[in-house]
Formats: structure tokens, sequence, C-alpha cells
């Protein structure tokens, strides 16, 4: 039903309202306060062809002499009349309480005008109602609603409250009367939800929290279960995030707005916002699946696998904070709970934020007896230096304590060495491609490295350990080159990219 067309909703409402025994008004009476005259029209001629009848005629029988009343307003709303600007004649107004407050005063034993009732709120727009019914309460000392509830029946009331308060506040106060005391009318939240379009939504769950102080997504959390809450709260979430109602700036033609600058501007402001919904929504659709794929018993690994391995670190943070918001578990706690082994490790690893997952590594590398020294090589040596210095920032506001200490506690000799000077985050990286490689550079630093040495391999690890700490790979690259040609210049065959780190350790490759 969700997924309906407007006119297909229509059709749909009508056939449940009146497709079983008797008549249920009150969905009509939704159907017709909350469509717009245009899907009113359009629903109408929609059912009225695929059923070959007329509409009127149909409702005239269902709805009964009882109901007669209703169904004068539920015809007049048919006819797609009923105003939907916004503008206010304040005189009309002044005109229209006075005629309602005569109904109203009418005795017992008087005819009370249902029709000048109907006459006057089925035609107005719910900018004019709602002066009129501030007029009525200022002049009379009591609200429109329940003065219409002393002399109208109880659906016909329901009807013109629904007239006298915008689209938005009537659908949020159906939606509380269904979920009021105990049991939920699912029914109810089913057909007011899925007539809504993302507009709709989004002034709905902003009126919603506004009248009852919470927001309709933890109401309804509450009210409602299983497959069906999963539903209800994703269609809620869907609706209000793919574009805000952006569309008519983000698809307008460039070409009808290229002479003008502040369209322009607008149209990407739009566009980049639009953007950020429709990011928000696919990472709710990965968190729903997420959730199904580990719903029950055992779990579907393909599903799980597919939806975290394809995500980049940015996405999957907006799929744990869509998941938590939905279930209130964090995304690392569900795959922990449902994986097991190197599986569990690495896809623990893969759904951490970047800033996590740094922390988690760190604290692997240093827990326990003794030092992981690949962790920490990993951690180190595979990420770039403004990373290192965020990780170092974060794993010392986690502990509490100097992550330099910590290294300096662990680790000893040329190994201590190397860490303590790549946690400092100095590495340049910004020479990474071959063309901002220095090769007189190299050469030097190479010669450098040879001499500082003299051929004891032993005594010159601090002076490449301050080298390669402080260049990119692209440079060290070529360093080792030049300094494999420098080391063995009677051997060619000798000088691979990697020669300058054979002789680190004292063994000249080809020697």
């Amino acid at each position: 039903m969700a997924l309906a067309s407007p006119e297909e909703y229509v059709i749909e409402m009508i056939s449940s309202a009146c497709g079983g025994i008797g008549c249920n008004e009150t969905t009509l009476i939704e159907l017709c306060v909350t469509r717009s005259n245009e899907v009113i029209t359009a629903g109408k001629e929609a059912w009225e062809a695929r059923e070959d009848k007329s509409l009127v005629d149909y409702l005239d029988k269902e709805l009964g002499v009882l109901y007669r009343h209703v169904q004068k307003l539920i015809f007049k709303l048919l006819k797609g009349e009923r105003d939907e600007g916004d503008e206010v004649d304040e005189d009309k107004a002044a005109e229209q309480v006075e005629a309602l407050a005569k109904e109203c005063k009418k005795g017992r034993f008087a005819n009370f005008s249902e029709k000048k009732v109907i006459e006057i709120l089925a035609t107005n727009n719910p900018t004019q109602n709602a002066k009129v019914a501030e007029l009525f309460e200022n002049e009379h000392g009591k609200s429109l609603g329940k003065a219409l509830a002393k002399k109208c029946g109880e659906k016909l009331t329901l009807a013109l409250k629904a007239l006298l308060l915008p689209k938005p506040a009537f659908i949020a106060t159906r939606l509380k009367a269904a979920m009021k005391g105990l049991g939920t009318d699912e029914g109810s939240l089913v057909r007011l939800l899925a007539g809504l379009d993302n507009t709709d939504m989004a002034e709905l769950t902003e009126t919603y929290e506004s009248k009852y102080g919470k927001p309709l997504a933890v109401a309804l959390k509450k009210e409602i279960s299983g497959d069906f809450k999963r539903a209800a709260l994703m269609w809620i979430d869907a609706l209000q995030d793919p574009s805000q109602g952006l569309e008519a700036t983000t698809e307008q033609e460039v070409g009808d707005i290229s002479g003008d600058a502040e369209a322009l501007g607008g149209m990407l402001d739009a566009l980049l916002e639009e953007h950020g919904h429709l990011l928000r929504f696919v990472a709710m659709i990965d968190a729903e699946n997420l959730a199904s794929a580990c719903k029950g018993f055992g779990t579907d690994d393909k599903a799980l696998i597919t939806t975290i391995t394809s995500r980049s670190k940015a996405h999957l943070g907006r799929v744990s904070q869509a998941y938590y918001a939905m279930h209130e578990k964090k995304l690392e706690r569900l795959v922990v709970s449902e994986t097991s082994g190197w599986y569990r490790y690495l896809a623990r690893f893969i759904v951490l934020s970047e800033a996590e997952s740094d922390i988690r590594l760190l604290d692997l590398a240093m827990e326990g007896l003794g030092t992981n020294e690949a962790a920490l090589i990993e951690f180190l040596c595979a990420r770039p230096p403004t990373r290192v210095r965020t990780a170092k920032a974060a794993w010392e506001a986690r502990h509490d304590e100097s992550l330099v200490d910590k290294l300096d506690s662990e680790l000893s000799g040329d190994f201590q060495n190397l860490c303590l000077t790549m946690l400092k985050g100095q590495r340049c990286m910004d020479d990474a491609d071959d063309e901002a490689v220095d090769e007189a550079l190299a050469e030097e630093q190479a010669q450098h490295l040879y001499d500082k040495g003299a051929g004891q391999w032993g005594t010159q690890e601090e002076a490449f350990i301050e080298l390669l700490c402080s260049h990119s790979p692209a440079q060290n690259k070529v360093r080792a080159r030049v300094f494999a040609r420098a080391a063995c210049p009677a051997r060619p065959w000798c000088h691979p990219p990697d020669a300058a780190s054979a002789h680190v350790t004292g063994h000249c490759v080809g020697i």
C-alpha cells in the first residue's frame, strides 16, 4: 500500500472502508480530509473506471441514512472544490463565525443545519478554518470543535474537527488515538502512514513531536513489534531522508538558470543537502539489511559480508548510527554476536570507524605480555601521518596515559627508536607521485647513509631511521636504488629497489 500511486491508494482505501460488512466511515473521513482535490478527483475517476459504476451511488448505498450528514460532507469533498490556498479573509471569517454560532446556539428542538456547517468548513482552506476557530473561541469562550460536538454525531464531529486542523496535526491526532489505551489499532496506523509522501512525513514527524513531546518513531516502537515495527520505522525514515522535497530545485534544467548566479548557487546548496539525505537513507537501508541477515537462528553470512565489505568506512559509520537508532545496539556488537574466529576479527575491524579501529589495533599491539610488533608496524607504516597523530591523541584520551611512555616501556633498541620516530607523524606524504621525487636529494642522502656507516652497517641504523621516517615511500624507493649503486658499484645485478633495506641488516643482495 505504501508503494502504491496516489490513485491506487484512494482505490485501496475505498475498498478497505466498504469491502466488508457495513462501512468504515472513519476510513473514508481520513481519506477525504487528507487528500488534495487533484488526488481525490483522480482517485474517484480511477475507482469508477475499475468498478464500472458511480462512486457517489456506491457510497450513497454504503453510508446509509444513519450517516447521511457524513455522506454530505464526503460528497462535498469528492467534488474537489475545497480551497487549497493559504489566504485568510478576516471579514469572511467573522461572518462565518456568526453563522456557525447561530447554528450551535439552537435549542434541542430547533433544526440544526449540518448542511450550512459543512458548506462553510468543507469549502474553506485550512488557514481560513484556523482563523474561524480562533475567532469563535475568542468570542464565545469555547472551542468550535466542542460546540459542534454537542450538535453533531461522533463521525461528523470527527470530520468537522479534521477540517479545522492542518493536515499534519489531524494525522498526528489520529495516530495518537490509534496508540491510546490497551492494544494498538494497527489498521489505522497502516492507513495513515502508508498514504504519506516525503514532504507529508517530514511535516508529520515534526508536528507529532511538537504536539506530544516525543518523536513519532519512539511512540511507535513502544506500540508495535516484529516485521511491522521494522517496516513502519523504515518507512518513516525513508520518506524523511531521500530528498526532503529538494527535487524541485535539484532537478531543474541547468540551462534554464545558467545566467542566474543566485539560482545556480541555490541549486548547488540543494544538491549537497540532498546528497547528505540520500547517504543517510542508504545507511538506514543497509542497517535494516544487516538486521534481517542476523534475524532468528543462524546468520545469512552472504548478506552480512556483502553489506559490510562493499561500503566505505565513512558509510559504515552512518550505518552504525542508523542501526543503533533502530535497535539500540551498536553494529560492532551485532557483528561480534553473529560471527566467530578470524571471521569475527576481520568483520569487527571492518565495521569499526577508522579512529576506533586504530585504537583497537594499538590495544592489540600492546595487550598481554610483550608487544605485537607486526601490529605496531601495520599501524605506524600503513597510515598517513595525520591519521597517526589523530589516533595517538584518541588512544591517549581513551586510556588517560601517554602512548609515547607506553611504547618506551614496552620496546627497546632500534625498533623502539623507529616506532617513536614514526609516532611523531612527521613523515612527508606530499611527494608520493614520481614527478615530485627529488633525484638530487636522493643521491645526496644515499651517499650520506653510505658514508655514515663506512661499511660498518650496525652503526648507521639511526641515520636510516631518521631519513626513512621523514620522507615519502616514493622518495625512499629512489634513495634505496641510489644507495644500492653506491654500495655495490661493481655489481649492477644486485641493485634491486629494496637494496638499502638489505644493507640495513648487513646483508647485501648479490654478495
